[in-house]
């Protein structure tokens, strides 16, 4: 009887997962310029995209999505790929990617300032997940580097290999 409370605290994960909560994920929104290609061979032409990073690392997933669709998903590159160093034409600037454990302040409040200034001086973002896209031009392979922090200014760091393709 005295082990009931440890009992209980063991199961707490699992009656979560059982409940169907996902873990906060990253998300945002990108504008992808050049034509490009999953190792699976699922084709992204150039648009505006909704991004997602589920999971942790290792097994970090980036989700394209399109007009509420699913485009591709893409796994984590294991390991550390030796041709990203070779990587050096930034493809898009720096994306903050806000966290879904974050909760926003409703709409209402976020288009009225309370200081005066532009709101974007007034808004604090949080850089606790950033994406970051470069070419590698010999080869034409796109890295996606994902960066999270963690705690005590650490950070993690996960890298997502695509193929720039010749746009359709």
């Amino acid at each position: 009887m005295r082990f009931r409370p440890l009992t209980l605290l063991l199961l707490f994960p699992a009656v979560l997962a059982a409940t169907g909560e996902e873990s906060p994920f990253y998300k945002g929104r990108m504008r992808i310029p050049v034509a490009l290609a999953t190792a699976e061979g699922i084709r992204l032409p150039p648009a505006r995209y909704h991004l997602e990073v589920k999971g942790e690392a290792p097994a970090r997933r980036l989700i394209f999505s399109l007009n509420g669709t699913v485009k591709a998903e893409v796994r984590e590159s294991a390991g550390q790929d030796p041709a990203l160093d070779a990587a050096e034409v930034p493809l898009v600037g720096t994306h903050l990617l806000r966290s879904t454990a974050v909760k926003l302040a409703p709409a209402k409040e976020r288009q009225h300032s309370r200081t005066g200034l532009a709101r974007y001086q007034e808004e604090k973002h949080l850089w606790d997940g950033t994406m970051r896209v470069y070419l590698s031009p010999k080869d034409g392979v796109v890295y996606f580097i994902f960066q999270e922090r963690r705690k005590k200014r650490h950070w993690s760091r996960s890298n997502f290999r695509l193929q720039r393709t010749p746009s359709p």
